[in-house]
């Protein structure tokens, strides 16, 4: 055990602890949240205002902390930088607005259940830490604690069979997932001797023959954990049926914080090991992986009806795309900053169409149809323009924010793949495309139907996707700061 002297050495400084205030006010908030919700149990409305206060708090503290050095906590186990100040802002405002923007859902849906609230935040918190984890160890606890409020949350209209059948099948796969991490990082302690992400990368050229295949066994085994979260294939099968089942609000949260949190940690540990490793056998997995998930996400969501499950499949070859960002990364690890632009480009975009989709209002949420956007340009046309707004950025289209990402990623693949590659991405661009305008086509040009869905304007939605959309079309056409600032920020 280690000496109670050499503990101090792991507590951090006054300084220290300004830079971690903001994961201090979500824990603190995430307590004072569930206490409100136990006493105020008949109302939700405490819980609400204190997690949203919370949020707003946790926020300001991000960008008040944006001038503290960066510093490792806890003898490596923690990273608090530049990079995971961005994943906490673009985690945070994510849950703050889908907080805001479908409140009204809560109440429609009759989800009154204030431990929504400090489940919700409890997830932000895992996704947190999880990006800023440099040990093995906190990687799979905030894992864990992300993917548990998660579990619960997709089950939350406790009566309808669909949520429950979603929450069992992401549960089981998620604690198979958990499981295959534990294992993989075992193997990668009895490689190296050690879980500290910095400390494996400083001992992976001494690996003679005998401890390679063992570590590189344990490598792969993390990553298919960390794949199974960003629903890469082979792991992707859950994921459309979980959409669909899940309600609106947990829909865009997993699209936006779980895949955020995932895709910092999925880029830390995917350039952990020296490109041309063990005859480049992680190179080739990972390309094939990226691959097969653009092919797949870009031609089965032509044929989806349902919109939480177009997303879900939209999901996926974005994932895909992202992937190929940390592809080009392992050789020329600069280019990493394409993947923050697309990262926050997806989320912008993901925010304010979740936010659009809970304004529908179907029976017991059965999930928006293609048909239920009929002749919605004819009655309401703000409707139209923001949901426009968002998918022709998920498309990549000029002057939004998600051209620029997918440019940049594509921009820096093209560096150093073959032409024939190159071709096969940008055929998957276009496809994918057909798909973000036929719901614009349908809204604009086909007739009103007597069974579409009625859509109905809040003041909170309002306000929240008009933020998101203004964000997507600034940031699309004034793109310098916003691109240049992330682009900045390595690992």
């Amino acid at each position: 055990m280690q000496p109670l002297f050499q503990l101090a050495d792991t507590i951090p400084s006054s300084l220290h602890w300004q830079a971690l205030s903001p994961l201090t006010l979500l824990a603190v908030g995430t307590l004072l949240t569930m206490v409100l919700s136990v006493v105020r149990i008949q109302t939700r409305r405490p819980a609400q205002i204190a997690a949203m206060t919370t949020l707003v708090f946790a926020l300001i503290a991000v960008f008040g902390s944006a001038s503290i050095p960066s510093a490792d906590l806890f003898r490596g186990a923690l990273e608090v930088s530049p990079l995971t100040r961005t994943a906490w802002a673009i985690m945070i405002s994510s849950v703050l607005a889908l907080m805001v923007g479908c409140s009204r859902y809560l109440t429609r849906e009759r989800i009154h259940l204030s431990d929504y609230y400090h489940l919700l935040l409890l997830a932000l918190l895992g996704a947190c830490v999880l990006a800023s984890a440099r040990d093995l160890l906190v990687l799979f606890v905030s894992l864990e604690l992300l993917s548990l409020p998660i579990y619960t949350l997709v089950a939350f209209r406790r009566n309808d069979p669909r949520c429950n059948e979603a929450s069992i099948k992401y549960f089981v796969l998620g604690g198979v997932g958990g499981a295959i991490l534990l294992f993989g990082s075992s193997f990668v302690y009895g490689a190296t001797g050690t879980i500290r992400l910095a400390e494996i990368a400083a001992r992976i050229p001494g690996l003679g023959p005998e401890m390679s295949p063992l570590f590189l066994m344990g490598w792969l085994l993390v990553l298919a954990a960390l794949l199974f979260k960003v629903a890469s294939v082979p792991f992707q099968m859950w994921k459309p049926d979980v959409y669909e089942g899940a309600p609106v609000p947990v829909a865009g949260v997993m699209a936006t914080l779980v895949t955020t949190a995932s895709f910092f940690a999925l880029a830390r540990w995917c350039l952990l090991i020296p490109a041309g490793f063990m005859n480049g056998v992680a190179d080739h997995l990972l390309f094939a992986s990226a691959m097969l998930s653009m092919v797949l996400g870009s031609f089965v969501v032509i044929g989806q009806t349902n919109l939480k499950r177009l997303f879900a499949y939209s999901s996926i070859a974005n994932t895909g795309t992202m992937m190929l960002a940390i592809s080009a990364a392992r050789s020329d690890a600069s280019v990493i900053g394409a993947l923050w632009v697309y990262l926050a480009a997806y989320a912008i975009a993901n925010v304010g169409a979740f936010i659009l989709l809970s304004l529908s209002q179907t029976e017991a949420d059965q999930g928006v149809e293609l048909v239920d956007l009929a002749g919605l340009w004819s009655k309401k046309p703000w409707i139209v323009m923001f949901w426009s707004i968002f998918l022709l950025s998920m498309a990549g289209f000029p002057f939004t924010f998600g051209f620029w990402g997918k440019w940049l990623v594509l921009k820096s693949f093209a560096a150093q793949a073959g032409l024939g590659w190159v071709l096969v991405v940008l055929g998957c661009s276009v496809v994918s495309g057909f798909a973000y305008l036929r719901p614009i086509a349908v809204m604009t040009m086909r007739a009103p139907d007597e069974t579409s869905a009625k859509w109905q304007w809040s003041v909170a939605g309002l306000v929240a996707s008009t933020v998101a959309a203004l964000a997507t079309l600034g940031f699309g056409i004034y793109p310098k700061h916003m691109v240049e600032l992330l682009k900045r920020i390595s690992l």
